[in-house]
């Protein structure tokens, strides 16, 4: 089952592809009165491969599944643009570098683990701290952080080039 936003009928285009290509069906259906869409497909094949490279019964134990490694680069890639588009949130501010903004509960420490890894990998800068996220006055504890590309400059000065060498005191 996959729940999204109304707004997000690429996604549904993409499952169906998917759905698709492994014999599977599915359902999509809008939730009354609300912007969700629900999604459901319909097969052993398409849960099989979720199963196959995605661990965790429920979204706060979700992560990559110890196969997903040794799929390639490419593979990796393709899973942490399909998990920023989907969970991550794309944000351009005046005067900063685009990014995306992560945020999930702190139970997940295994995905918060799988995503500094994938960063690494790619030469994407990450921060991710712990922090707290209130919902109906009561707190949470959760990730919190951002994900960059590679910058080679910052405040328009090159990260290769070394400024200074002062002497420790």
């Amino acid at each position: 089952r996959f729940t999204l936003h109304e707004d997000e009928p690429h996604f549904v285009e993409r499952i169906a592809f998917v759905a698709r290509m492994l014999g599977s069906t599915m359902n999509v259906s809008q939730v009354p009165e609300s912007k969700i869409v629900r999604v459901q497909v319909h097969g052993p094949a398409f849960a099989g491969m979720i199963r196959q490279f995605v661990q965790g019964d429920y979204s706060s134990g979700k992560h990559l599944h110890r196969t997903a490694w040794s799929q390639g680069y490419g593979f990796l890639q393709s899973m942490l643009n399909g998990y920023l588009a989907g969970d991550g949130s794309w944000t351009e501010r005046q005067g900063r570098r685009p990014h995306w903004r992560i945020g999930f509960t702190r139970e997940n420490t295994a995905l918060a683990d799988d995503l500094r890894t994938l960063c690494a990998i790619f030469g994407y800068r990450i921060s991710i701290v712990e922090g707290y996220s209130k919902a109906n006055e009561k707190e949470y504890p959760t990730w919190v952080g951002w994900i960059k590309s590679n910058e080679q400059t910052y405040n328009q000065k090159d990260l290769n080039q070394i400024s200074s060498i002062t002497p420790e005191t």
